[in-house]
Order: structure tokens, then C-alpha cells, then sequence
């Protein structure tokens, strides 16, 4: 399968002037996806495989969320293990550079056991779980923060111009 697309819906976003390749290698689907936005190979698993998607990506661009849908509900239950790795990630205009995802599926859910970005400005670093529970989504993760310059974090987070400089390490342990 070979498309193009003017706009390629995924993930409750649009990514504009996308193509999108499918073929199998050693019996497993591979997607190619080359775009303004997005450049990379996703692997899912054969239906015999344990080991999860693998993604690499050049580039992934997540742009804002389409106007008036937020996230499309998802049973984290239901995700294979994740390994991902990207050299330029973007969430809206938050510039979080090479990033390193690991997961590993739980019974009720997803646990983080990786989560890595590097940027000249911003180290992130986390672990965390996301799981459905009968009472609803639950989610708590442990993430800390590394910069020589909070001026330059909150610049490459999309908040430009609010401080200068002043090195910082902020750590965020919370749940939801």
C-alpha cells in the first residue's frame, strides 16, 4: 500500500502532505510515514510476537489536537509494549528534541519504564503507570526536569521570553 495524503488524520491531529507506506518484512506489517510533520518506520508486532511496536522516527511534529476533539479515549490495557525513538520530537510548539520512549503492558494498563528527551536547553527524564481502573482512568508518573537555564526550558517548552536565565531542576511526582 502507497498513499499520499493531503491531511493524514491520527491521534485526534492533522498531518498535512503526508505519504504513507505499508509492506511486511519477515512477515510482520511495517508503516513508513514521510511528511513535513513525520518521518519514520513503524514496526508492529506478527500475531505470534511478545515484543511490541518498535517506532523510529527522524521527525515527529504532534501538532495541537484537532479543533473540538481532545484525545480519543484509549484502554491502555490494550497496547503491546512500546520502543520507541525519535531524533526531533515536537508537541505543539514544546521543542523536546531526541526522545526515548520504553514501555511494558500491565494487566489493568501500561507502565512507562522510559521516558527520555534531550534538547541542548531541556533534559526530561520519567517513569511512570497509566491504567483503567473501574472507577476511571488512573495515571502517575515520576518526571524530573534538567536545565542550565529556566529561560531556555520554558523557550523550548513554546513559552518564550518569561525568564532568563537560572539553572533549575524541577521534579514532578503526581497522579490523576
Amino acid at each position: 500500500i502507497d498513499l499520499q495524503a493531503a491531511e493524514l488524520a491520527a491521534l485526534s491531529r492533522a498531518f498535512a502532505d503526508t505519504r504513507l507506506r505499508i509492506d511486511r518484512v519477515d512477515g510482520a506489517p511495517r508503516v513508513r510515514f514521510d511528511g513535513p510533520a513525520v518521518e519514520g518506520v513503524l514496526r508492529l508486532p506478527r500475531a505470534d510476537d511478545a515484543l511490541g511496536i518498535e517506532a523510529e522516527f527522524t521527525r515527529l511534529h504532534l501538532p495541537e489536537t484537532l479543533p473540538g476533539r481532545g484525545a480519543e479515549p484509549l484502554d491502555p490495557a490494550r497496547l503491546p509494549a512500546l520502543h520507541i525513538t525519535v531524533d526531533d520530537l515536537r508537541l505543539g510548539s514544546a521543542a523536546l528534541g531526541s526522545a526515548r520512549i520504553e514501555t511494558a503492558p500491565l494487566a489493568d494498563g501500561l507502565r512507562v519504564e522510559v521516558l527520555e528527551t534531550r534538547t541542548d536547553a531541556l533534559t526530561v527524564r520519567g517513569t511512570g503507570e497509566w491504567r483503567l481502573t473501574p472507577a476511571g482512568e488512573r495515571s502517575a508518573f515520576d518526571v524530573t526536569f534538567d536545565a542550565d537555564s529556566l529561560g531556555r526550558m520554558l523557550d523550548a517548552l513554546g513559552y518564550a521570553g518569561i525568564i532568563d536565565g537560572g539553572e533549575c531542576e524541577v521534579r514532578l511526582n503526581g497522579s490523576w
